[in-house]
């Protein structure tokens, strides 16, 4: 999940990417798998990808304090 969370943030922030073929090389997980995980999680989020500041912060504070416990 890790992979994949990290694939599509670096895909909606950036210009330059790599190929789900080879993140799929690198992750150690089958390229079909990839992609079939990456549209359920891309579903799962209702393709809503942009977090606003107040709820960044909000989650920001949260793992700190997990963190810190």
């Amino acid at each position: 999940m890790i992979l994949v969370a990290s694939l599509v943030a670096i895909k909606f922030n950036e210009d330059d990417i790599y190929s789900n073929e080879f993140v799929s090389k690198i992750g150690g997980i089958d390229f079909k798998e990839l992609n079939k995980i990456e549209e359920e999680f891309l579903d799962l989020m209702d393709f809503e990808l942009w977090v606003d500041e107040k709820l960044f912060l909000k989650y920001k504070s949260f793992l700190v304090q997990i963190i810190e416990n």
